[in-house]
């Protein structure tokens, strides 16, 4: 069974909000890692629980997420990991998740550039996708990469027209490794 999880819909779309410390720039950045994934990031990174939702609990053995939030620019790692019998699929996550953020957190999704990616041996889409709710242009970047029954993201959210923001962020998607 191939899934598209409504997982990250939930990991992702709590990033539209950030609040607290400052944007941090591209120099601020140092090596950390989670979920299996080693990453440039702005801090270590806070581990977050998100509820899995009830149609796909059953096909869930295991789901870890942390991540780094300031105002108007959050981060985030995750990795989710299906039975057996589900095989992960990368593009699916990326259009579920992005429909559904849009949906879940009132904003209306504008353009979206996906590419296929190979890090390791996972396969996967890195993607690019601006959002605007209210008056604001959003951006995200990210990559989701899978292998049989797991799933990994890295993803930055952040407003559009801060150069400083997507300097960063772009740092934080390129510098994804799968932690030996």
């Amino acid at each position: 069974m191939r899934i598209a999880s409504s997982v990250w819909i939930l990991i992702v779309g709590a990033a539209a909000s950030g609040c607290g410390k400052g944007v941090p720039s591209a120099d601020e950045l140092r090596q950390e890692s989670a979920v299996g994934l080693k990453f440039q990031f702005p801090a270590t990174p806070e581990k977050f629980e998100v509820p899995i939702p009830a149609n796909v609990r059953s096909m869930v053995v295991s789901l870890e997420n942390y991540r780094y939030r300031a105002r108007n620019f959050e981060a985030g790692v995750s990795k989710a990991t299906y039975v057996p019998s589900v095989q992960a699929s990368a593009d699916g996550a990326v259009d579920g998740c992005l429909a559904n953020i849009a949906a879940t957190e009132a904003m209306t999704r504008g353009t979206t550039d996906k590419k296929p990616v190979q890090i390791g041996d996972c396969e996967g889409i890195r993607y690019t996708a601006t959002f605007r709710k209210g008056d604001k242009d959003l951006e995200s970047q990210g990559i989701v990469l899978t292998k049989g029954p797991m799933l990994w993201q890295i993803f930055v959210i952040y407003l559009k027209d801060s150069a400083t923001s997507r300097g960063t962020a772009t740092k934080i998607v390129d510098s994804i490794e799968l932690a030996p």
